[in-house]
């Protein structure tokens, strides 16, 4: 397989609700980089993180960080190291709800910090794939709801939406940044608190036309889940087969 004609942007979406997602991310996340290094040229990851918005939002069953629905961990870079410093440091958010992992994804997506190359070709003639792995145990909160939304803004998917002052992400702009943005999407799920999540994530992707998306599980041995990302690249970049 020659993918040195691909630039691959990989960005990890964590959440940071869950101890067994944290705990299955740091497990496999430094063997995932490592590997995905001999195969592409020069690739890139970063981090970001995610849980339930804080009490004040959401009521007392979430955590009171106000800033803990989501975070840039980690910029993108080509320093492994640097994501395994990252995993090492997350901090485990607690929430008796079900997450915002679609806001995540969205505001990871149209972020002006994490350093996505928005063109679709470098200077030097490769093409830019974008890609999200989503780390997950839980399904969504309803589509643009807070238990207590305050004076908060509908989420614009534009990079400016902040915890503090925006509502969780609608469908429609869900769709609409995910698509825009020429993103792919992996999702690997724990199946400790729901054994239907994954079929839960795969009729909200089955919603989003032309969007490259798979799902798998935690059981997926490591060495599978590095082929399964080529397989998405390759679905974008036929030289990379």
């Amino acid at each position: 397989m020659n993918c040195t004609y691909v630039k691959l942007q990989l960005v990890f979406v964590v959440d940071v609700s869950s101890q067994s997602v944290i705990q299955y991310f740091q497990r496999v996340s430094s063997d995932i980089t490592i590997w995905l290094q001999k195969i592409f040229r020069d690739p890139e990851f970063g981090v970001t993180t995610f849980a339930d918005w804080d009490s004040a939002a959401w009521g007392s069953i979430s955590h009171n960080d106000a800033e803990g629905c989501f975070k840039i961990t980690q910029q993108l870079t080509t320093d492994d190291v640097k994501i395994s410093n990252a995993a090492r440091r997350l901090k485990h958010l607690a929430s008796d709800s079900t997450e915002n992992g679609d806001t995540a994804l969205a505001w990871t997506a149209a972020s002006k910090n994490v350093g996505w190359t928005r063109n679709a070709m470098l200077s030097d003639g490769r093409q830019v794939v974008r890609l999200m792995v989503l780390f997950e145990n839980q399904f969504v909160n309803p589509e643009g709801m807070l238990k207590y939304p305050r004076d908060r803004q509908p989420s614009k998917g534009d990079g400016t939406d902040s915890c503090v002052k925006t509502l969780p992400v609608t469908r429609n702009v869900f769709e609409n940044v995910l698509t825009r943005d020429g993103m792919s999407v992996m999702g690997i799920f724990t199946l400790d608190e729901d054994s239907g999540v994954i079929d839960k994530w795969n009729d909200l992707f089955d919603s989003v036309d032309q969007l490259p998306y798979m799902s798998l599980s935690d059981s997926t041995p490591t060495p599978d889940i590095v082929n399964y990302i080529k397989s998405l690249v390759a679905a974008q970049n036929l030289d990379c087969m």
